[in-house]
C-alpha cells in the first residue's frame, strides 16, 4: 500500500478549549480534526475515516475497502496537486487502529461564502474577485493535471488572513479516463447527490 504507520507519540489531539479534540469540519465518511504534531512543532488538520464506518460490523469488507479506496485517491490526487492555492498535503498514514489518515496545513481564516455575506455593498463583495481570480488559477493547474474538483462552491474556498486563497474539499475529484470504484452503501453528506459510482455529484446549486 506504500502506507506508513504513525509513529508513536507524533500527534496528540487537546488544542481545543480546555484540553478537548478540535473538529474543524465532518462528512458523511470523515473528519477533519485538529492535531498537534510533536515531530514538527506545529499544528495540522488530519483527515481521518470515521470508525463506526471502518470498525462497524453492519459494513461488509467490500464497502470499507471501496471507502479506504476513495480515501487514498483523494489524499494521492491532493498531494500532486502542488499549487499555491492547494493545500499541501504533508503524511498520509494508518492510525493504530487500522484507520487511514493524512495530514495537511491547518488553514485559518473563513470561507469566500462567509466573507461575501459579511461583506456590506457590492463595491465590498467586489474586493474579492482578486481571490476568485487565484481560486480559478488553481483549478486551471488541476485541470492541467486532468484533475475535476467536482464540487466547486464559495464554503470551498478559504481565505487566509495574510492574503492566502485555497480551494478545499479534493475529496469528490475526479482524475479524467480512470473508472470510479462503486460506492453503493456508503452514506454522502447531505448536501451531496450522487449516482451509483458517483455519476453526477456535487452541491446541486452550484452543480
Amino acid at each position: 500500500e506504500n502506507i506508513g504507520v504513525e509513529a508513536r507519540g507524533r500527534y496528540t489531539f487537546d488544542t481545543g478549549r480546555k484540553g478537548r479534540l478540535e473538529e474543524l469540519g465532518r462528512g458523511g465518511a470523515g473528519r477533519v480534526i485538529v492535531a498537534r504534531d510533536h515531530f514538527l512543532s506545529r499544528d495540522v488538520a488530519m483527515k481521518e475515516l470515521h470508525r463506526e464506518i471502518t470498525q462497524n460490523v453492519k459494513y461488509d469488507t467490500l464497502h470499507v475497502r471501496n471507502l479506504e479506496a476513495r480515501f487514498l485517491r483523494e489524499a494521492r490526487v491532493t498531494g500532486q496537486l502542488e499549487h499555491p492555492a492547494i493545500v499541501p498535503v504533508y503524511e498520509l498514514g494508518r492510525r493504530r487502529d487500522g484507520t487511514l489518515y493524512y495530514t495537511m496545513r491547518r488553514v485559518r481564516g473563513r470561507t469566500l461564502a462567509q466573507a461575501l455575506l459579511d461583506a456590506p455593498s457590492r463595491e465590498g463583495r467586489l474586493t474579492f474577485v482578486p481571490d476568485l481570480l487565484t481560486a480559478c488559477r488553481a483549478v486551471a493547474a488541476a485541470h492541467h493535471r486532468d484533475v475535476v474538483h467536482r464540487d466547486l462552491k464559495p464554503q470551498n474556498v478559504m481565505l487566509g488572513p495574510h492574503g492566502e486563497t485555497y480551494v478545499m474539499d479534493w475529496g469528490l475529484a475526479r482524475v479524467m479516463g480512470r473508472a470510479e470504484r462503486s460506492t453503493s452503501g456508503v452514506q454522502l453528506a447531505p448536501d451531496l447527490t450522487g449516482g451509483r459510482d458517483l455519476g453526477p455529484v456535487g452541491t446541486p446549486s452550484y452543480m
